[in-house]
């Protein structure tokens, strides 16, 4: 087991060698990894499916048919919002991030809302048919259970919170405008429940910020620009993650002041490269 470790040098190692599979098939498990296509169609364990989902690739990006990307949305939409293991709705929701397609935002934004873990409505069938988050024997389960594969009817604060962040971050990889909207609500607090816990509801807005901050438009500038004018004086993380947004955004160097920010917003600025060389495309006076 030490030499096996040694090689892989893998993060997921542990978890191979605590399946079920690794103990039937040890050379197997490490180095020979099935198709995770294929674990998904027909693998009901809620640990196989989420490691599959970490080495999933979008299909169509690699030359696999569309009816196979339709197949795989399905049932990462279905994983992310409605599985019973937090870990699995992670796990799709990353595959998510990954994705090019144009409704990975709409399954984002649901996995963020259902983040709770409570299901209000019957889950949509998959290919595979129900998803069983745990299986095997009685140590198999224990291990399971220690990682969150049981799946209560309602998740703790942190694993709430866990979900809901990791969506965010899923989104800000993509440039759709109305994922900058959905971004900015979030950030002003006035999308969550007025009862959400205090920690979870920080951390979600300044992931939503730091968000904003990754997407390169000028829908984001101007987000970021109201959420600075909102928050100054009132909580400096957010202020703080505004600012630096627009820094990296604009490749400006000027204070958190909302009135200089202000005036770049209205005057149209350009997005800087990623290089983070400033780009002048306009010049701008500033009082």
């Amino acid at each position: 087991m030490a030499a096996i470790i040694g090689f892989t040098g893998c993060a997921s190692t542990w978890d191979d060698l605590t399946s079920r599979r690794f103990r039937d098939k040890p050379f197997d498990t490490v180095f020979r990894k099935e198709d995770p296509v294929h674990v998904l169609r027909s693998n009901p364990d809620g640990g196989e499916r989420a490691r599959a989902m970490l080495r999933l690739e979008e299909p169509l990006a690699n030359g696999r048919p569309e009816t196979e990307q339709d197949e795989m949305m399905q049932i990462l939409t279905t994983a992310a919002t409605s599985d019973p293991s937090p870990w699995v709705r992670l796990a799709a929701i990353d595959a998510l991030g990954r994705f090019r397609d144009a409704r990975t935002a709409d399954a984002l934004v649901a996995a963020y809302h259902q983040a709770e873990g409570r299901p209000a409505r019957a889950t949509p069938p998959t290919p595979t048919g129900p998803i069983q988050p745990a299986s095997g024997g009685r140590g198999e389960s224990f291990v399971n259970d220690r990682l969150g594969l049981s799946g209560p009817q309602g998740f703790s604060s942190d694993q709430v919170m866990n979900i809901r962040g990791r969506s965010l971050d899923s989104l800000a990889k993509k440039t759709d405008p109305k994922i900058v909207n959905f971004l900015a609500v979030v950030a002003s607090g006035k999308e969550l429940p007025a009862d959400e816990d205090p920690a979870v509801k920080d951390f979600v807005r300044q992931r939503a910020v730091a968000g904003l901050g990754k997407i390169r438009t000028q829908e984001s500038i101007a987000a970021l620009g109201t959420v600075l004018a909102a928050e100054n004086g009132k909580d400096v993380t957010l202020t703080h993650l505004a600012h630096e947004g627009l820094v990296e955004l604009t490749g400006q160097k000027l204070p958190p002041d909302p009135e200089k920010w202000g005036a770049v917003v209205q005057a149209g600025v350009q997005v800087a490269p990623e290089s983070g060389t400033i780009q002048k495309a306009i010049d701008i006076k500033l009082p």
